[in-house]
């Protein structure tokens, strides 16, 4: 009996071992799904989560270790951000969740005009107004210090009321997203209800990715670093004011690194599809993308004018892998273009 039920697993095992050998895009889109996309919106979620605690906190008692951790878990926050809008595409943009979490430019008027209105829970503010790019206007100014920081939240308690309420915000549109992943998105995301495609769901995925690169190129290195413009533009830094502009890309790229890695990862559907030399372009480019961004040792809004040099190298490497993802792509017959599944 026991070597019975030994050969009907082994017999399940070797089939599934087919299965996943027949099926590589789905093995892939599987392993982004539970290994990278769900966790980052864990993560993020949990980041958030912990941003409106300590911020309670810091309103709670408002001194030189609040106010640091505060802003140490905003910094944490948005990295984790940075990581899931890697994924931006299903639940992450319907209702424009992904602009109520994270808008640039800010409308620093609207913010002033909020700082003087008596806010409800339920009130409804513009994109330009909330969420992690307002936050940090409220607890960061690379000007100002933190004993100037803590006397500004003492002298107008209104800040405070608004920067709790854009912490619950933040708590509940990433919990939005997350739990719409889990309840029904990620079932489609993999197919298993018919309504999206493999080949649609790597679209998705690409097309995302894509966006998110050529972002980067143009508006966080591109504009402050003044390519193919006169001179540099500093404040059109992502995060200018909490310096923590180069700490945010190095989160995407690592996530991204990620997902080149994992079993049966963008590396292993390449492979998979006889397209080494894509794969491994790709793995030496992220590689020296980590570098260049590690090599740029103050944040962007100085980099920009003290290191021109180490800001354009990780340019470059932006442009090229970029430019090595639309070949992998075009190599697994990916189409890069609007589609109604991506709820644009």
């Amino acid at each position: 009996m026991k070597a019975k039920i030994f050969a009907l697993t082994l017999i399940a095992v070797i089939n599934t071992e087919i299965a996943r050998a027949q099926n590589p895009v789905g093995e892939f889109i599987t392993s982004v799904t539970d290994q990278l996309i769900i966790p980052s919106l864990e993560d993020s979620f949990a980041a958030a989560k912990t941003l409106n605690a300590s911020s309670e906190t810091f309103c709670d008692d408002p001194n030189s270790t609040t106010i640091l951790q505060v802003q140490s878990d905003w910094a944490n926050a948005m990295q984790r951000w940075s990581s899931a809008r890697l994924f931006k595409f299903g639940p992450m943009i319907g209702d424009n969740t992904d602009l109520k979490i994270h808008y640039l430019p800010i409308r620093k008027n609207q913010i002033k005009a909020n700082l003087k209105t008596d806010l409800s829970s339920d009130v409804h503010l513009p994109v330009s107004a909330r969420g992690l790019a307002a936050i940090e206007y409220l607890l960061f100014d690379n000007r100002t210090t933190s004993e100037e920081m803590i006397k500004l939240f003492a002298e107008h308690t209104q800040r405070c009321a608004y920067l709790m309420l854009l912490g619950q915000q933040l708590v509940s549109d990433n919990e939005k997203i997350l739990s719409d992943w889990n309840s029904f998105f990620a079932a489609q995301f993999n197919g298993k209800d018919g309504k999206i495609t493999q080949a649609e769901a790597l679209g998705q995925l690409f097309r995302s990715m894509i966006s998110y690169f050529e972002a980067v190129i143009k508006n966080q290195l591109g504009r402050p670093a003044g390519i193919n413009a006169e001179q540099s533009s500093p404040y059109k830094s992502e995060a200018w004011r909490s310096g923590t502009s180069i700490d945010n890309m190095i989160a995407g790229v690592y996530t991204f690194g990620q997902l080149l890695d994992i079993k049966t990862g963008l590396v292993d559907l390449l492979e998979n599809n006889n397209q080494s030399p894509v794969s491994d372009k790709l793995s030496k480019v992220t590689a020296e993308l980590k570098k260049s961004l590690r090599n740029i040792e103050s944040d962007l809004f100085i980099a920009v004018d003290e290191s021109p040099q180490l800001v354009r190298a990780a340019y470059d490497n932006y442009v090229e892998l970029t430019h090595l993802l639309k070949q992998a792509a075009k190599a697994l017959n990916i189409q890069i273009g609007f589609n109604d599944q991506d709820g644009d």
